[in-house]
């Protein structure tokens, strides 16, 4: 009887793991690139820039320096308002955890295998392509029509 409810119990907990379509809504979209700023394991500062991709109910991360040659990737899921990631890069691996602050912004802790230390990083989303202010001012397509002062007839651009 024993063997019967502990079976039972962990088939119910293994149930609640799987991934279903509620999921996938229920998790933001932290897809977009993101300045990444942070301090490294030896106390010096560092930026970058971090990729996130959706893929499914899950995201794919690529970080790169303007220092390094190398860059990292990494494969994460978003739950309960934290984006966890697993890492690798040239012979590093670990892991991050960002908390979600709001859609802009993501502070993280992350540590190396074998390392032992926790570092804090922080993201913050670079503006989308076309969402500049003055960013159609530039391009003559991306400006509204209106009308040639004095002559409601002809439209031109810009």
């Amino acid at each position: 009887m024993a063997r019967l409810s502990l079976l039972v119990l962990l088939t119910t907990c293994l149930s609640g793991l799987t991934t279903t379509p509620a999921r996938a809504a229920e998790a933001p979209d932290v897809s977009g690139m993101y300045i990444c700023d942070g301090v490294n394991a030896e106390g010096r500062p560092y930026r970058g820039i971090v990729e996130i991709v959706r893929n499914e109910d899950a995201f794919e991360l690529k970080w790169t320096f303007p220092t390094s040659a190398e860059s990292s990737l990494g494969v994460g899921i978003v739950t309960n308002g934290v984006l966890a990631v697993s890492y690798y890069g040239g012979s590093t691996s670990g892991v991050v955890v960002y908390k979600i602050d709001s859609g802009k912004k993501m502070t993280g802790e992350w540590t190396v295998a074998g390392g032992g230390g926790v570092f804090r990083e922080t993201l913050t989303r670079m503006p989308d392509k076309g969402t500049h202010g003055d960013e159609g001012a530039h391009d003559p397509s991306l400006r509204p029509k209106r009308p040639i002062k004095g002559d409601d007839s002809k439209l031109i651009e810009g």
